[in-house]
């Protein structure tokens, strides 16, 4: 049975990342293949998006907090942890980034095996700042995904 621990990224003291936690899958939830991505407003309606079978593949979560409107989150799960620029846009893109995304964005990687510099490097290239680029691994990690509520982690 996996614990529940809702903290909205948005109830976060300034310059924290996202909390890692194991949420207990409740309402709808969209499991992401290879190559595929999802938006995820923000809401209180239960559900989120999540990849599945993180052995050698990476999931990849941009999370928008913009200071004046809802957060909202894209997660993509990227085969063989390749992530491709145009991914990113299409990231920002569906969050309606303004031109000042950099200081509201944070990233999160997360694999069952272990996150390469390289590809925390990859996210920093697309013009994240490097202290909000967050990786988690976890030779145990299965799945893992971005809730309705604005939580990220583990999706039990």
């Amino acid at each position: 049975m996996f614990e529940t621990r809702d903290i909205p990224l948005s109830d976060l003291p300034e310059g924290e990342g996202p909390p890692i936690f194991m949420t207990a899958k409740h309402g709808h939830w969209t499991r992401l293949g290879f190559g595929q991505g999802q938006l995820v407003p923000f809401s209180v309606e239960p559900g989120g998006a999540y990849a599945f079978g993180l052995v050698k593949s990476v999931v990849v979560i941009w999370v928008y907090l913009p200071p004046d409107g809802p957060g909202r989150a894209y997660c993509y799960h990227a085969p063989l942890g390749l992530l491709a620029p145009r991914i990113h846009q299409v990231a920002l893109a569906g969050l309606e980034c303004d031109e000042h995304y950099a200081a509201f964005l944070h990233v999160v990687i997360a694999s069952g095996r272990e996150v390469t510099p390289e590809e925390e490097a990859a996210i920093v290239r697309f013009g994240v700042h490097p202290d909000r680029v967050y990786a988690y691994s976890n030779a145990w990690l299965t799945q893992f995904g971005v809730s309705n509520a604005g939580c990220v982690g583990e999706a039990g």
